[in-house]
């Protein structure tokens, strides 16, 4: 299901920044519904009218000028799922009989915030400056980071160990 999205308070540009950053996708792995086959999620309309989102006017010029441009950066490159942003690996092998295939390898206490910022240079420069705008400390950045990781890795082995 597809929903336009019309900013009201600030410049699309901002709300996709901000829409693509950690932090978004962990609110999106508390609030989602889940249970719709494949582990597949998602937010209704009603969902998304209340879904929280940083207000772009509390940032500075400064901060502004960086989520544009790490934004545009992160925008012309190839996409990868959250764990694999985040620094995981995930399993290739064919015909692997790991339960948790191919999450196996995401043990979100293994993560590290230079984990990330190597796997993600831009992403890491996105969630950063959002998380200096909520005044997270490097111990809270992580447990974001570690919170997502877990968060995602449940949703998608529970489906699996459904499927079979």
């Amino acid at each position: 299901t597809f929903h336009g999205i019309l900013p009201v308070k600030m410049p699309l540009l901002h709300l996709g920044a901000i829409l693509n950053s950690t932090l978004t996708a962990f609110f999106f792995e508390v609030l989602a519904r889940a249970g719709l086959g494949g582990g597949a999620a998602r937010l209704l309309k009603s969902d998304i009218v209340t879904f929280p989102v940083i207000d772009a006017g509390i940032l500075s010029d400064a901060q502004r000028h960086k989520l544009q441009a790490v934004f545009n950066s992160l925008s012309n490159r190839h996409m990868r799922g959250i764990v694999e942003e985040l620094g995981f690996p995930l399993c290739n092998r064919r015909r692997c009989t790991d339960a948790e295939h191919p999450y196996e390898q995401v043990n979100p206490k293994d993560l590290t915030l230079d984990r990330v910022r190597r796997a993600s240079p831009d992403r890491f420069e996105l969630d950063s400056v959002i998380f200096d705008v909520l005044g997270l400390t490097d111990a809270e950045r992580l447990q974001v980071y570690q919170a997502v990781a877990e968060l995602v890795k449940t949703r998608l082995v529970r489906a699996r160990s459904i499927q079979r």
